[in-house]
């Protein structure tokens, strides 16, 4: 676990707005240049950013939901929250290419992105191994029936 910490941490992102576009001929993303990184992997759906400019803000991925780590209702729920977050952190780990669009906040105080890795949005990716499920606000699915 603490690799994949460590792996994560080195993954650089950036906080600026989302009409910033990518910048393709230099292989980087506008958000990678800003000196912008991810520093933690919170859970499934929700990392932690650190830049330059600016204190440590947590961002509620967009687009899909996860099962929750922190308070689960069972068992269940834990452990493909867990598998979640760990998959989350391998794929930002394994990433040469990081785009993090940030757009408003939730009602907890976090920013809202939309996260891609390698030009895959995260969102996508996490729905097709079966670790999240679609998502755009309201009420959750409950993992434990």
């Amino acid at each position: 676990m603490r690799l994949f910490a460590a792996l994560a941490t080195s993954v650089v992102v950036a906080c600026t707005a989302p009409e910033t576009p990518s910048d393709p001929a230099s292989g980087r993303s506008t958000f990678e240049q800003s000196g912008c990184r991810i520093s933690r992997v919170v859970d499934g759906d929700t990392i932690t950013i650190t830049c330059p400019d600016s204190a440590r803000r947590n961002v509620r991925l967009t687009g899909f939901d996860t099962p929750e780590t922190y308070k689960p209702q069972c068992a269940g729920e834990e452990r493909l929250g867990q598998a979640a977050t760990l998959h989350l952190r391998r794929l930002i780990a394994q990433a040469s290419m990081v785009d993090l669009r940030t757009s408003g906040t939730d009602r907890y105080g976090r920013s809202l992105g939309r996260l891609a890795l390698d030009g895959v949005d995260v969102a996508r990716a996490m729905i097709a191994e079966g670790l999240a499920v679609p998502y755009s606000g309201g009420k959750r699915r409950n993992w434990c029936v």
